[in-house]
Protein backbone atom coordinates (compact mmCIF):
# COMPACT_ATOMS: atom_id res chain seq x y z
CA UNK A 1 0.00 0.00 0.00
CA UNK A 2 1.24 3.54 -1.23
CA UNK A 3 0.26 6.56 0.88
CA UNK A 4 0.52 10.12 -0.93
CA UNK A 5 2.10 12.12 1.73
CA UNK A 6 3.31 15.48 0.26
CA UNK A 7 7.13 16.38 0.89
CA UNK A 8 8.00 18.45 3.54
CA UNK A 9 10.17 21.81 2.53
CA UNK A 10 12.93 22.10 5.54
CA UNK A 11 11.59 26.06 5.79
CA UNK A 12 7.86 24.35 6.88
CA UNK A 13 9.69 22.08 9.65
CA UNK A 14 11.67 25.03 10.50
CA UNK A 15 8.83 27.11 11.33
CA UNK A 16 6.60 24.24 12.61
CA UNK A 17 9.32 23.54 15.19
CA UNK A 18 9.41 27.09 16.34
CA UNK A 19 5.65 27.23 16.64
CA UNK A 20 5.97 23.54 18.58
CA UNK A 21 8.61 25.14 21.31
CA UNK A 22 6.46 28.16 22.01
CA UNK A 23 3.95 25.79 23.12
CA UNK A 24 6.43 24.01 25.18
CA UNK A 25 8.04 26.87 26.96
CA UNK A 26 3.94 28.10 28.05
CA UNK A 27 3.77 24.39 29.20
CA UNK A 28 7.18 24.42 31.26
CA UNK A 29 6.54 28.19 32.33
CA UNK A 30 3.37 26.98 33.74
CA UNK A 31 4.77 23.92 35.48
CA UNK A 32 6.60 25.56 37.01
CA UNK A 33 4.43 28.22 38.43
CA UNK A 34 2.10 25.61 39.61
CA UNK A 35 4.82 23.46 41.01
CA UNK A 36 7.43 26.10 42.55
CA UNK A 37 6.38 26.06 46.38
CA UNK A 38 7.14 22.23 46.14
CA UNK A 39 10.58 22.09 44.55
CA UNK A 40 14.05 22.34 46.23
CA UNK A 41 16.58 24.49 45.09
CA UNK A 42 18.24 21.86 42.90
CA UNK A 43 14.72 21.23 41.18
CA UNK A 44 13.93 24.71 40.86
CA UNK A 45 17.07 25.06 39.23
CA UNK A 46 16.85 22.50 36.70
CA UNK A 47 13.88 23.41 35.51
CA UNK A 48 15.15 27.30 35.12
CA UNK A 49 17.33 26.01 33.15
CA UNK A 50 15.42 23.39 30.91
CA UNK A 51 13.02 26.91 30.44
CA UNK A 52 16.23 28.65 29.06
CA UNK A 53 17.13 25.34 26.78
CA UNK A 54 13.49 25.41 25.53
CA UNK A 55 13.78 29.10 24.62
CA UNK A 56 17.39 27.89 22.72
CA UNK A 57 15.77 25.58 20.52
CA UNK A 58 13.01 27.68 19.93
CA UNK A 59 15.58 30.47 18.66
CA UNK A 60 17.47 28.16 16.72
CA UNK A 61 14.53 26.76 14.79
CA UNK A 62 13.85 30.18 14.32
CA UNK A 63 16.98 31.80 13.15
CA UNK A 64 17.49 28.24 10.93
CA UNK A 65 14.01 29.38 9.11
CA UNK A 66 15.06 32.78 8.52
CA UNK A 67 18.37 31.68 7.15
CA UNK A 68 16.83 29.10 4.83
CA UNK A 69 15.99 30.36 1.28
CA UNK A 70 12.48 29.88 0.04
CA UNK A 71 12.11 26.89 -2.58
CA UNK A 72 15.14 24.99 -0.36
CA UNK A 73 14.51 21.70 -0.44
CA UNK A 74 17.03 18.67 -0.39
CA UNK A 75 19.90 19.77 -2.83
CA UNK A 76 19.69 17.49 -6.24
CA UNK A 77 23.52 16.77 -6.31
CA UNK A 78 25.59 16.19 -2.88
CA UNK A 79 29.03 15.32 -4.86
CA UNK A 80 30.33 16.75 -8.13
CA UNK A 81 31.94 13.74 -9.06
CA UNK A 82 31.35 11.79 -12.36
CA UNK A 83 32.89 8.33 -11.18
CA UNK A 84 30.63 8.73 -8.00
CA UNK A 85 27.39 9.92 -9.83
CA UNK A 86 27.75 6.69 -12.62
CA UNK A 87 28.54 3.75 -9.41
CA UNK A 88 24.94 5.43 -7.88
CA UNK A 89 23.26 5.20 -10.93
CA UNK A 90 24.31 1.47 -11.03
CA UNK A 91 23.79 1.43 -7.67
CA UNK A 92 19.61 2.80 -8.24
CA UNK A 93 19.15 0.79 -11.32
CA UNK A 94 20.16 -2.47 -9.76
CA UNK A 95 17.66 -2.08 -6.67
CA UNK A 96 15.56 -1.01 -8.80
CA UNK A 97 16.14 -4.51 -10.54
CA UNK A 98 15.65 -6.20 -7.49
CA UNK A 99 12.32 -4.44 -6.69
CA UNK A 100 10.67 -5.54 -9.98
Amino acid sequence: MKFNIPKLEIRTFYLTGAILMVFSIIGSIWALNVNWSHLVYGARMSSIVGVLFNILWMGLFAFLYKMTPKGAGIPQKVVNSPEIEQMLKELSSNDQKEVN
